[in-house]
């Protein structure tokens, strides 16, 4: 008789917890930068409007503490512009527009504090781990593969795909299914296989729709 009860109540458990967690679509916006590990001379490093999205998930909401993950395709890079009359002439520009796209994995804890009945802000600190599907190097009109030797060897080359860093931001919870929020992430892994290094750093705004 034991082994049945256990089993109805964890079942009972699950259930009551997959009931209290919410799924949901997250749309934002990154100003995304990169930051190099030393002063490059005659670059001025400039921040993007990159996008990002996906699917997200918040467990136990109806508590005030919570987790929340998902997978997101999440965009990051920086625009370089170079004091160099060489570069400009040989390539008409001046400008290097640098994108990375990721698959991104976040991991967050956010604690709930009500304000009235239906808003809550949300502080949350956590991490992320993405893998980068593409990298590109605009100049001018040419485009350069930033993950391909031969194409991006004057550039930022690049062998590893995977970054991870940390999170930390601010949501606020609007009634059972919108939650706007604030982030900052910083990068921790070194996106150049040369010196110097490259680390991601984006400030994201986004709005989530919780099913």
């Amino acid at each position: 008789m034991k082994k049945p009860l256990i089993i109805l109540l964890f079942s009972l458990i699950s259930a009551t917890t997959f009931a209290q967690s919410r799924f949901g679509v997250k749309v934002g916006g990154n100003m995304a930068n990169i930051k190099f590990g030393e002063t490059l001379p005659g670059v001025e490093l400039k921040s993007i409007f990159t996008p990002q999205a996906g699917l997200v998930y918040y467990s136990n909401l109806s508590k005030p503490l919570f987790v929340q993950t998902g997978l997101l395709f999440n965009q990051k890079g920086t625009s370089m512009n170079i004091d160099d009359p060489i570069v400009s002439a040989f390539f008409g520009d001046s400008k290097i527009k640098v994108t990375y796209s990721f698959v991104e994995l976040p991991i967050n804890v956010g604690y709930q504090i009500p304000v009235g009945d239906n808003f809550a802000i949300a502080p949350f600190v956590g991490g992320f781990v993405g893998y980068a599907v593409m990298g590109k190097a605009k100049i001018g009109s040419i485009t350069y593969d930033l993950f391909d030797d031969e194409e991006a060897e004057d550039l930022i080359s690049a062998k590893d795909r995977l970054d991870y860093g940390v999170n930390a931001g601010l949501g606020f919870h609007i009634g059972k299914r919108l939650i706007i929020s604030g982030q900052y992430s910083h990068g921790l892994a070194n996106l150049s296989d040369e010196d110097p290094k490259v680390n991601t750093q984006t400030i994201t705004a986004g709005l989530t729709f919780l099913f």
